[in-house]
């Protein structure tokens, strides 16, 4: 008698601790951790563990209160975001534009254009979690531009206008985990790659399908390798009316084998070797047959003959309390040569590789922690994809050599400040720089600078 009575007590103390705690997004891991406990002592069975636990979830979503409801197949619920101000300016110098007798590509030779912005960003997630191998991803953001996520103040029509503060699905993804060593992901994803801002802007979430795989190999060595199927440009119409020929959707294929070795306490080294193919024309890049960059495609944002060959590396350790990393990225076109014959350029072979290395310490995760990062980079004309590149540190453009520099501390847990200056000018004075960013009118681009203020909040 008196068991059943404990058994009773400790099954209904246990329906009440789900149900007392708080705005329930999901079973509350203490409440788990209880109904476990009494499973194991033998109190209650599993199956009237499921039925209290079902119940608790149950009267949650009934709850006309301050809880949010949510169906009872969702098994956690995990919010997130991060809001962030900015102060910028940035500018650079018109240069001679390539084949010219003297005359700029526009402008004055030497004048400078400069832009002064005050900025802000905005993101907001969830995780969703089905089951153990099952969950689904969104994130919303400002701005609509794919290599962007900042709204600009007073950019809109009359004073204190919101015709660009818009809100847009940055990523909407579902990730399935068959193994514990396999993930597929479906939708418009954070990148599965490992990689750097020299090839991927760190604002680019890539569409389509990836698959990633990762186990260990003995204690010290872990191997993994990402392969995504990205649609890089739809073609909205196949096979137009008349003659203008079958059109196929532009596909990117990313294939990438690494290995994260393991050399010592708190120290490891990594590696990844990526290969980057194209297929398919899709409508925007169908008629660029020029790639670049001497005045017939002014755009420079075509992608004939890119077959892009990347090796980024990084170097992580423990010293003086810090955390430290050496970080290198490597990257050569691989149909380099035939994609500057294109562009009549029969002295650009020297310019079909980039590179970046640079030494990031320390990390602004808690209040009083900072982190000073530095790194040089290189970008031949015709060594990368010109859509994919960051668009802040060196305005979304190739042929340009620098380096840029970056300080942070945290104020508190959720709030930080970030210093960051960039310089780059340009490498081959006879070659344009790409596609402008957002110093538009200028190419070629040199003595670009660029220096940036943030205050950044989490949540």
């Amino acid at each position: 008698m008196r068991s059943k009575r404990a058994k009773a007590m400790f099954a209904f103390a246990g329906m009440m601790l789900a149900q007392s705690s708080g705005v329930a997004f999901a079973l509350g891991e203490d409440t788990r951790a209880l109904l476990d406990t009494l499973v194991k002592k033998g109190l209650i069975t599993n199956q009237e563990a499921a039925e209290i636990a079902t119940r608790a979830r149950k009267d949650s979503a009934e709850d006309d209160g301050d809880r949010i409801r949510m169906k009872s197949w969702i098994e956690d619920l995990t919010l997130f975001g991060d809001a962030r101000t900015r102060y910028e300016f940035r500018e650079g110098q018109s240069g001679f534009a390539p084949g010219s007798s003297g005359g700029p590509s526009s402008g004055t030779q030497g004048d400078t254009f400069a832009r002064e912005r005050f900025r802000y960003r905005l993101r907001f997630g969830a995780l969703a979690k089905f089951t153990d191998d099952f969950m689904m991803g969104l994130r919303l953001e400002t701005s609509a531009n794919n290599r962007s996520t900042n709204v600009t103040f007073g950019d809109d029509g009359g004073p204190f206008g919101k015709g660009s503060d818009g809100i847009f699905i940055g990523q909407a993804y579902a990730n399935w985990a068959p193994a514990d060593w396999a993930t597929l992901v479906v939708g418009k994803m954070p990148n599965p790659l490992m990689t750097s801002s020299m090839v991927w802007d760190p604002d680019l979430n890539p569409e389509g399908a990836a698959e990633k795989i990762r186990f260990m190999v003995n204690d010290r060595v872990v191997v993994f390798a990402a392969f995504g199927q990205f649609l890089y440009d739809e073609a909205r119409v196949n096979n137009p009316l008349g003659k203008g020929g079958i059109r196929k959707n532009l596909f990117m294929f990313a294939n990438q084998i690494g290995a994260e070795f393991e050399l010592g306490k708190d120290v490891s080294l990594a590696a990844a070797p990526t290969v980057y193919v194209y297929a398919g024309s899709g409508d925007r890049f169908a008629a660029a047959t020029t790639p670049n960059f001497t005045g017939d495609d002014t755009t420079g944002a075509a992608l004939d003959r890119l077959l892009v060959v990347e090796i980024p590396l990084e170097l992580k350790w423990r010293m003086f309390d810090q955390p430290w990393k050496i970080f290198a990225d490597f990257a050569v076109n691989a149909d380099g040569k035939a994609r500057a014959h294109l562009a009549r350029d029969f002295a650009g072979d020297r310019e079909t590789y980039a590179y970046q290395i640079g030494v990031v310490v320390g990390s602004t995760a808690k209040k009083g922690d900072w982190e000073a990062k530095v790194f040089r980079q290189r970008t031949g004309l015709y060594a990368l994809d010109p859509n994919l590149v960051d668009a802040d540190l060196f305005d979304s453009r190739l042929n340009m050599e620098g380096f840029a520099l970056s300080l942070g501390y945290a104020f508190t847990d959720f709030l930080s400040g970030t210093i960051t200056y960039a310089r780059a000018d340009r490498i081959e004075k006879n070659l344009l720089t790409s596609a402008p960013g957002d110093l538009t009118g200028l190419n070629p681009l040199n003595d670009y600078q660029l220096l940036q203020l943030d205050l950044n909040f989490r949540f």
